[in-house]
């Protein structure tokens, strides 16, 4: 039963930040804190892909996590629409396939991603 409660906390905080997987930690406290240290890891290694970034428009005011979830999300977006290697991921960019800022309503709404 204990192995069982030390998995449900796991995967909590896992939830609570972006599903950052965590390993170690022996209180609650610990793995949260695990899970947090992986998200901006995660995060920071994004915003390092020049290359997927150079075809994610953005915002001059979004932030940085903002900008670095988009970017995750457009190249997860991308395998779950077929991508099967990175070529392909910025294929769909290239293309507008999947498109960064798409204006839905000239001048009223955009989707931070769109798929066309």
């Amino acid at each position: 039963m204990k192995q069982y409660v030390e998995e449900v906390k796991k995967e909590f905080v896992s939830m609570c930040w972006c599903f950052a997987k965590v390993k170690e930690g022996e209180s609650f406290d610990e793995l949260f804190d695990e899970a947090e240290r992986r998200y901006y890891k995660l995060l920071e290694r994004a915003m390092r892909d020049y290359e997927l970034k150079h075809w994610i428009k953005h915002d001059l005011s979004e932030g940085f996590e903002h900008i670095a979830l988009k970017m995750i999300v457009a190249e997860a977006l991308a395998k779950e629409l077929g991508a099967k290697s990175r070529s392909q991921v910025l294929d769909m960019l290239k293309s507008r396939r999947i498109e960064a800022e798409h204006e839905i309503e000239t001048g009223k709404r955009r989707a931070d991603l769109y798929v066309g």
